[in-house]
């Protein structure tokens, strides 16, 4: 697969010898509330034809058949017929978090879970995962370490065999890891797990997400055939593709059809999309339509960079230059840890096309700062330098 190949820059000295990086597009992590609906799966060991665990049984059955009110009420029994059953609890929280106006009330029935059983490796991973879906980071890694210990020990008796309790466990401590932007940890749970589990759909996303920001080609080809082609990660991450390899024709085609909504609220995942639709119609040369699009990501995701930048950049295709360069100076007062060296060369074409030489060549050195080895940036500062408009290093 060829390198990531990101935006154009319409107004620029001379053309980029090289591609942007937006790196920060795939920051949006796969939706966190699936994980935790598809968590609780295995019932407990043990008399298997206890009324506890026949009620368990009952109640997955009724959730698969879509009565969600009789699975609750089995769910229910069983916990309250065997305390032990603490799996039966998880399968009631999950359905009670998956409703809106009811987190409150699965929240606390969370914690008396947590209370009791912290230290279980399953029960620190629905834990932390709940955490990673509410945004506390740190409370999901507080959750997760409690039961590293079980989890460990969970993994060294299954003796290479899938444990799913130490699994859960792995795939959270990923989550968690991938989260915080530590890839290559995140990469070596879900490789733990995956050994002896086998990866599921929801890891593969994932999987395919580390691959992406770790610039491993072949591990994205590799796992991005896992995820469902209609979901929107299974459309985000074979457009991302695309658009590494400059085929934005297909981009565009990709992303016109809609995924799915199994993927949680999908919020990230629509900007996401759209900006990257926005991204291809500027390649195609549809300045309008992706003044549109752009607009259009913006308002689902309101704090996102990527989406903040590709309106950015339609607006200068279109030449819009003073809105283009509201926006991009705004993402550049952000300060983001790892904000893309492309955000400051965009803000540099913007002021160019104002007038603004002074604040045009700030821009640029703050790009060339950023990638010192960026040949875009490089090659406009020198053409400044030879203008008398920039001062040599």
């Amino acid at each position: 697969m060829a390198a990531r190949s990101g935006h154009p820059s319409t107004a620029t000295l001379a053309e980029p010898t090289e591609a942007p990086d937006n790196g920060d597009l795939m920051f949006r992590r796969p939706a966190i509330l699936p994980v935790i609906l598809s968590l609780v799966v295995a019932f407990a060991a043990g008399c298997t034809t206890s009324r506890a665990v026949l009620a368990w049984r009952a109640g997955a059955s009724a959730e698969q058949a879509g009565d969600i009110e009789e699975a609750m009420r089995r769910y229910d029994e069983a916990y309250g017929r065997d305390g032990n059953q603490y799996g039966a609890e998880l399968a009631a929280i999950r359905l009670i978090l998956s409703q809106p106006d009811r987190l409150d009330e699965g929240e606390e029935r969370l914690d008396k879970v947590l209370a009791k059983r912290a230290t279980r490796p399953d029960v620190a991973a629905f834990g932390a995962l709940w955490s990673l879906a509410r945004g506390d980071i740190d409370k999901a890694a507080a959750r997760l370490e409690v039961g590293r210990v079980a989890a460990d020990a969970a993994r060294r008796k299954a003796n290479g065999a899938c444990e799913p309790a130490s699994a859960a466990w792995l795939r959270a401590q990923a989550a968690v890891a991938a989260t915080a932007k530590r890839w290559k940890a995140a990469s070596e749970a879900f490789e733990r797990v995956t050994a002896t589990c086998g990866p599921s759909d929801t890891d593969a996303a994932w999987m395919a997400t580390i691959a992406w920001n770790l610039n491993r080609s072949d591990d994205l080809d590799r796992t991005i055939e896992r995820v469902p082609a209609e979901s929107r990660h299974g459309l985000l991450l074979r457009a991302l593709a695309a658009r590494n390899d400059g085929r934005w024709a297909q981009v565009a085609a990709l992303l016109e059809r809609p995924g799915d909504d199994g993927d949680g609220d999908g919020s990230g995942d629509r900007a996401n999309l759209s900006a990257m639709r926005a991204e291809a119609h500027v390649h195609l040369g549809h300045a309008e339509a992706a003044v549109e699009l752009a607009e259009e990501a913006v308002r689902a995701a309101p704090e996102s960079a990527f989406a903040q930048q590709v309106l950015a950049l339609s607006l200068l295709s279109t030449g819009r230059w003073q809105r283009a360069r509201d926006l991009l100076a705004g993402l550049v007062a952000r300060g983001e840890d790892g904000a893309d060296w492309t955000i400051a060369y965009d803000l540099a074409i913007a002021e160019l096309r104002l007038g603004r030489l002074v604040e045009a060549v700030s821009a640029f050195e703050r790009a060339a700062r950023q990638c010192p080895n960026c040949l875009a940036t490089a090659h406009n500062l020198e053409v400044l330098r030879g203008l008398g408009l920039a001062a040599r290093p």
